[in-house]
């Protein structure tokens, strides 16, 4: 029977960058500096009506958002896509904002209220690879936080879906929706379940930039 443990939670700070040599071929991992970005899609918001905002769902806690949640952004902010979720979730970095402490904040947000330098929906979802595992296998679940259904290694690739919003609403939590990319074991690629984000490392194939997480 297959294991499905979970280590005690290993936040890994080693970079590494996952390429695709040809279109034919599975991403495989390989560990290097990531480039610099060739093209970036940068957006901001449309305009807003009175007192209106942004949901930016943290991803990066830092300051005053330590606890993470949803925060607001307006109009002044500069966003950089990071990475395409499905539907029209993206994964953006605040880049300039009016308020010092907004920039360098990562997170979730609907593409649907932005403008952007280019279009979104060219942007690549972000790919990962499973890291941090000390024993058994990362489980991958059929819900966040809900019952196993296969088990992933160390090595293994995966593209980032979208993350736990129902919870996001409050408290955030390190689950996030994939789909298995590459792995040993052929009859889990394709599949599409939800993970602990802890134990992935993620790069955006759009500009190469790291995607962190807490």
């Amino acid at each position: 029977m297959t294991s499905f443990f979970e280590p005690i939670p290993h936040i890994s700070f080693a970079i590494f960058y996952l390429w695709v040599c040809t279109l034919n071929l599975l991403p495989i991992a390989s560990a290097a500096t990531p480039k610099s970005a060739k093209k970036q899609v940068t957006c901001q918001a449309k305009k807003l009506g009175y007192d209106e905002a942004l949901l930016l769902y943290l991803r990066k806690p830092q300051g005053e958002f330590e606890d993470g949640g949803a925060i607001n952004i307006y109009e002044d902010a500069k966003l950089k896509v990071l990475a395409k979720g499905i539907e029209n979730w993206i994964y953006i970095s605040v880049i300039d904002a009016n308020s010092p402490k907004q920039k360098g904040l990562e997170g979730w947000m609907r593409s649907s209220s932005l403008k952007c330098s280019s279009n979104v929906a060219q942007v690549k979802p972000a790919l990962c690879e499973v890291t941090g595992l000390q024993s058994g296998q990362l489980a991958l679940r059929a819900t966040a936080g809900g019952k196993p259904t296969a088990g992933l290694d160390n090595g293994n690739n995966i593209t980032l879906l979208k993350p736990d919003v129902v919870s996001l609403q409050g408290r955030p939590t390190p689950w996030v929706n994939v789909r298995v990319t590459n792995s040993s074991n052929n009859r889990i690629v394709g599949r599409e379940g939800w993970i602990n984000s802890q134990y992935i490392d993620c790069y955006s194939k759009e500009s190469n930039d790291a995607i962190s997480y807490p």
